[in-house]
């Protein structure tokens, strides 16, 4: 997570996208466990996911 901003996740560049995704749904069961609040995603996600590729073919 960006200490900047907490809308952005920063990729050093060895994690991939779905280790990624997955560090902002811990964030978001985290905000709602501590707050309440159900935070959304922003995002618009385009592709397939890696679950849904191996099934494709």
């Amino acid at each position: 997570m960006s200490e900047k901003h907490c809308n952005f996740l920063i990729n050093n560049g060895t994690a991939t996208a779905a280790q990624l995704e997955a560090l902002g749904e811990e964030v978001r069961r985290r905000v709602f466990a501590t707050s309440g609040v159900t935070l959304e995603w922003e995002i618009k996600r385009i592709g397939i996911a890696a679950a849904e590729e191996s099934t494709a073919q």
